[in-house]
């Protein structure tokens, strides 16, 4: 039965081209046949389509994956902007929050030392004259003139403070000229001033300028107030390529105390943020130096 069946797969496999040959034993009946080569071909065919066909799954699945794992990274890197740009606009707003507390802090030195001493000294001549009044009409008078002439002095520094709150007071003008604006009103109050201006003058950033010129302003601003000097310069140096330098010296009374008052704590604050550096030198009855560095 199985030798039937076997040639009658032969028989088929013949009858399809699939065979080139038959066994026979000794006898001379017919055994299993030969596969042709058609048949091998056919087998080679199949199975090359069959790793074709499973190199391209494995190769579908990897993209497939890939594309995934890529959703999945855009996803994450849109979640880690989403949240920068959150982290931004709170430091915007405490940036905000920080510079006015900044402004609030300089304008309360500003009033201290300005205004601040105004009153103090008006409400000493007008005690004064008030005591002296009764039995010295004359020298009450005087004290009551001073206190007139603090007051007139008082008025004029708070209008170029609102002066300068309403604009820069570098706008239309170069720093040298601004600080020599300076120095003619020190010159004015009866101090011998001399101004140098050294290398060659380059712009600066609008930060550097400002915070140069603040810092002449309240050198010369205490040099009217509390030096009691007769003499005086001030040098802006560009001689440095990464630096200007700025000195405003006196020779008065000097100072015990070379930190200075909130104009001065001011200047260190707009340097220093600036990569600057601020340096007083003073003994009482040698005068006082301040020496302002900043990059630029």
């Amino acid at each position: 039965m199985v030798l039937t069946v076997s040639l009658h797969l032969a028989a088929m496999m013949v009858g399809h081209g699939l065979l080139i040959d038959e066994a026979t034993d000794p006898s001379g009946e017919r055994l299993y046949p030969f596969p042709s080569p058609d048949f091998w071909m056919g087998m080679l065919q199949g199975a090359l389509q069959y790793v074709l066909a499973f190199a391209f799954v494995i190769l579908f699945t990897r993209v497939a994956v890939r594309e995934r794992e890529a959703r999945a990274e855009v996803e994450h890197l849109a979640a880690e902007l989403r949240e920068a740009n959150r982290q931004l606009r709170e430091y915007v707003t405490q940036a905000e929050e920080l510079a006015t507390v900044t402004e609030r802090n300089r304008l309360a030195r500003e009033i201290h030392d300005g205004l601040g001493h105004y009153f103090t000294a008006i409400n000493m001549q007008i005690q004064a004259g008030r005591a002296v009044l009764e039995y010295d009409l004359s020298l009450g008078i005087d004290a009551l003139a001073k206190a007139q002439g603090l007051a007139q002095e008082g008025l004029a520094e708070v209008r170029r403070s609102v002066a300068a709150l309403r604009s820069s007071p570098l706008d239309n003008r170069s720093l040298p000229e601004a600080v020599g604006d300076l120095v003619d009103e020190v010159r004015a109050a009866g101090i011998a001033t001399s101004f140098d201006v050294r290398g060659e003058v380059r712009s600066l950033s609008p930060q550097v300028e400002l915070a140069l010129y603040r810092a002449a302003q309240e050198g010369m601003t205490n040099m009217c107030k509390h030096a009691q000097a007769s003499n005086a310069e001030v040098v802006l140096d560009y001689s440095d390529a990464s630096a200007v330098r700025l000195v405003v010296g006196d020779s008065g009374v000097g100072s015990a105390d070379p930190t200075g008052g909130y104009g001065l704590i001011g200047v260190r604050e707009r340097v220093h943020l600036l990569g600057g550096e601020v340096h007083v030198e003073t003994v009482p009855g040698e005068g006082f130096v301040l020496k302002v560095k900043v990059p630029g």
